[in-house]
């Protein structure tokens, strides 16, 4: 599953803040019991001209190329 989490009034700083207090939480979580969770999170920072559209894209990227690189992977657009 996929979910995205919006900081509004942050920057790419905060965020990556953010992203390895949730890739921390999700070490210790796991299915059923026995098989961890994995967490791979892409990051942008809403700049202009950026659309909507145009953020949900850059982030989409970094977020394939987080999980290309490997579980536990935090990568900036």
């Amino acid at each position: 599953d996929e979910f995205t989490v919006l900081l509004p009034d942050s920057n790419i700083a905060h965020a990556k803040i953010v992203a390895g207090k949730i890739l921390e939480a999700a070490k210790h979580l796991t299915v059923d019991e026995e098989k961890p969770i994995s967490v791979s999170i892409g990051l942008v920072e809403w700049s202009d001209p950026m659309d909507e559209r145009m953020m949900l894209d850059a982030v989409d990227k970094a977020l394939y190329r987080a999980k290309e690189q490997g579980k536990g992977r935090i990568i900036v657009h």
